[in-house]
């Protein structure tokens, strides 16, 4: 029987003292009967007097549409991001302990409802059952807007009229009432029916008629192991597992998962140590002028899975011969490594960084690993130690418990097309992105999350279908798959970066499709025939001409016109952006805003955005939903995971100034990678030019000693070179009183009067200048030029000579002793 679905939402205007409520809507749906409606609080009354209670909100969706019939016992409050709608309801201090917290944005009810009293218009008490569903916790990833969610349903999201906006929507109701009624139903109207869409398609699945989803993960799980039964097949019988129960507190208890083979109990910890993410490196720094194409496996960790054959856990077994650990089954060891530094330019082995910056792999080394990884390093030439490990061959003839549900949501997405079939092809690609984040959840002990009902912080728990040696043996699959990509590509190749499942190079598609032709990419293709029926492993994402590589999972296009820019940009959000007309930044203006913040960077630069106030601070304070300034340090600079080499200064198409551009190489071992990072977090200046990267190798290779001494000289010609650009056109009052410009004797001897005879200047230098700064490839920059002691000297001697000089290129204007305040 279907649930009685009511989709909820409220409008309000932020003031001074928080937000003013202007009215609280609904949209039910009971069967075939829909209905909505709106109330408006009075809003001469106080802030608190005018905020409904929950059961208030109910009883109002209720009244009309029972008014002659039976109230249902129970309902689904359906919210967009439960915080904002909670946030404005009376007594929410007393409703916080009875949600609960999930994924640390939503605050639905996973266990019990909440019972309350709701009345009718004669005042009857009727108990109700109160279910909150949070439809954010079921959309896709990149469309997690209500206006996305109206799309997928077909749907519109009624905008707001060309003359009003958010901020003013007491305007809005004041000047143009119904329009304001209609936008605010049809908000509650989308929540509510994506609810029921997605409760229907779970009944269509047989996921039986009581089945409601909470998250996207658990509608994943349900599925899958739905149509393992329906197989006649139990995934724990798979996976050799047994379920019990633990008290975890005074009035919690979970279910417990153990390995019903004493030997898979034991070994267990050694598969966590070897779980981690995803290969994140970036290779190169700085702006490179080639074409770059982003490749990105397909299907990368649904793939994957599929690799996973029913463990036969009784003939597991301990061994250090590096040729048991074979790519295609499970093996988990600590491990020692030694590459070859002549030819390894992306060793495949890595050491976990103790103060949490990801995989750093180097030529020598120990660390914990995976099979597929071991394997692929042996045939690289690495040698191979093995300290202690384990490998769980998989059972004759045995279950692969992922490869049905990977075939079947590929199979159900290529019958329903995006556009004819946006709502279905959109579900089954949540439910195929989303098993492999359960089977890895709850594994690490530092994986906390807030409990609503205690306010204590509690380990995550582990899902129905966690399993560490699968989560262990799926991740380091697809590392070592697009590590052996990338150590297949030729060496005059350029390979930007790699991010999880993706990689940023120069290769053609000839030099790609030879790159894949390894024994694990060839794997990886069987596991790609088993699923859609092709051995197409690679897909791209996009080509541009020009590139900017700033550090691990941050980078711009250059030229993107005529297509999207490549751009990753972690820790810079810009959601909180608008264009003139207020609309949401493109692509390509965000592609922009990130080259621009890159090129005018200081090592202290601050990025300033707005966000929504957590769910947990909402929990704390109990006060209203409102948008807060964050502030966060950039770091843009190369993050030393390789050490630099190579560097000189270079200017690319489109990009005005010359400035620093190395490639790398990986670290001999993790120390020296520790020590590069110490001196890195402690280096506070931008690497904008080669003195800046010698200045910071002198300190890692000499602890700092003549690091000031050279970091003043770098500063000092860099004033030098634009004094001479600019006396090259007569800019910034550098030419004789009747605007003449200078001889190239005169500028000579002024450059090497403020230098001290270490920069000179030529007529040709003064020529090649001249033509490219009237050509426009070339920019007299103002504002970008540090000011220390020395360049304070210089430019004191400039000053003296030229009355009208006023030293554009420097950051700050230099005081002078007549300079009134």
């Amino acid at each position: 029987m279907p649930e009685v679905i009511i989709g909820i939402d409220a409008e309000w205007q932020t003031g001074s003292e928080g937000n003013s409520v202007l009215s609280y809507q609904w949209y039910g749906i009971d069967g075939d009967r829909c209905w909505s409606g709106i109330q408006y609080p009075d809003l001469s009354k106080p802030e608190k007097q005018k905020r409904l209670k929950l059961a208030h909100w109910v009883s109002n969706a209720l009244q009309d549409e029972y008014k002659s019939r039976a109230w249902p016992e129970r309902v689904v409050l359906t919210i967009h991001f439960t915080p904002a709608e909670l946030s404005v309801i009376d007594d929410f201090g007393s409703i916080k302990t009875r949600v609960d917290l999930v994924q640390g944005t939503s605050l639905v009810t996973l266990r019990n409802p909440i019972t309350k009293n709701c009345y009718d218009r004669s005042r009857n008490a009727h108990a109700v059952r109160i279910h909150i569903a949070d439809t954010m916790l079921l959309a896709p990833d990149g469309a997690k807007k209500l206006d996305d969610l109206g799309d997928i349903l077909g749907l519109e999201k009624l905008e707001l009229p060309a003359d009003h906006s958010k901020d003013q929507m007491l305007r809005f109701l004041q000047e143009r009432p119904k329009d304001f009624e209609a936008y605010a139903i049809r908000d509650a109207e989308i929540a509510a029916r994506y609810l029921e869409r997605i409760q229907k398609k779970c009944r269509d699945l047989g996921l039986t008629d009581n089945y409601r989803p909470i998250t996207i993960g658990g509608l994943a799980v349900r599925t899958f192991t739905t149509r393992l039964q329906q197989s006649e097949h139990n995934y724990d019988d798979i996976m050799g597992m047994r379920r019990g129960n633990q008290r975890t507190g005074v009035r919690r208890s979970s279910s417990t998962r153990t390995h019903t083979n004493i030997a898979a109990e034991r070994h267990e910890d050694l598969a966590i140590r070897c779980y981690h993410g995803g290969r994140n490196e970036c290779f190169l720094f700085g702006a490179f002028d080639e074409v770059f194409t982003d490749y990105d496996l397909e299907g990368a960790y649904s793939t994957a899975l599929a690799a996973v054959v029913e463990p036969d856990y009784d003939n597991l077994f301990e061994t250090k011969d590096p040729e048991d650990y074979t790519l295609d089954r499970m093996g988990f060891a600590a491990v020692k490594w030694k590459f070859p530094a002549d030819t390894t330019r992306f060793p495949c082995l890595f050491h976990r960084d103790e103060q949490g910056h990801g995989l750093i792999y180097v030529l020598e080394g120990e660390g914990f690993v995976t099979s597929p990884e071991i394997d692929l390093a042996r045939r690289m030439g690495a040698e191979i130690e093995i300290v202690s490990g384990v490998v769980v061959p998989p059972k004759p003839d045995g279950i692969r418990p992922f490869l049905e549900i990977s075939s079947w949501v590929n199979e159900q997405r290529r019958n329903h097309d995006k556009k004819e079939f946006p709502f279905e092809n959109a579900f089954y690609k949540l439910i195929g992105n989303n098993i492999y984040g359960k089977v890895a959840q709850g594994l690490k002990d530092k994986s906390r999350v807030f409990d609503t009902r205690t306010g204590n912080a509690r380990q995550l728990e582990r899902s129905p279908i966690s399993d560490a040696y699968a989560a262990a043996y799926v991740t380091g699959l697809v590392r070592a798959t697009t590590s052996e990509i990338i150590s297949r590509l030729p060496p005059t190749v350029l390979v930007g970066n790699t991010i999880t499942d993706g990689v940023c190079t120069t290769a053609t598609d000839a030099e790609m499709a030879q790159a894949i032709e390894g024994p694990q990419c060839q794997f990886f293709a069987d596991l790609r025939e088993m699923i859609t029926g092709s051995r197409n492993i690679i897909e791209k994402k996009g080509t541009t001409e020009g590139m900017v590589f700033m550090r691990t999972r941050m980078h711009a296009s250059i030229n993107p016109e005529g297509g999207k820019p490549i751009l990753a940009k972690v820790n810079m959000p810009m959601g909180h952006l608008r264009t003139d007309e207020g609309e949401a930044l493109s692509d390509e203006e965000k592609n922009r805003i990130l080259l621009q913040t890159f090129f005018d960077r200081a090592w202290d630069k601050e990025w300033h955005s707005r966000n929504i106030k957590t769910a947990r601070k909402l929990w704390d304070t109990e006060g209203d939903l409102l948008s807060e300034d964050k502030v966060q340090y950039v770091g843009m600079d190369y993050d030393m995971k390789r050490r630099p080499v190579d560097p000189e200064m270079s200017s690319a198409t489109n990009i005005t100034e010359p400035h620093l551009r190395f490639s790398t190489r990986p670290h001999r071992t993790y120390a020296e990678y520790q020590k590069a990072r110490m001196v890195f977090d402690k280096f506070k200046e931008p690497m904008k030019l080669t003195g800046d990267l010698e200045a910071f190798l002198q300190d890692v290779d000499t602890y700092g000693s003549k690091k000031q001494k050279t970091r003043q000289k770098r500063r000092l010609l860099l004033y030098a070179e634009d004094v001479r650009n600019r006396a090259s056109v007569g800019d910034d009052g550098i030419h004789h009183p009747d605007g003449n410009r200078l001889k190239p004797r005169e500028v000579d001897e002024l450059v090497k009067a403020i230098t001290n005879d270490e920069m000179d200047a030529t007529a040709d230098q003064l020529r090649q200048s001249r033509k490219r700064i009237t050509n426009k490839t070339k920019i007299l920059s103002d504002a970008y030029i540090e000011v220390t002691t020395s360049v304070s000297a210089a430019d004191a001697t400039v000053r003296e000579r030229f009355p009208d000089y006023e030293g554009k290129a420097l950051k700050s204007r230099i005081r002078l002793a007549d300079d009134q305040d």
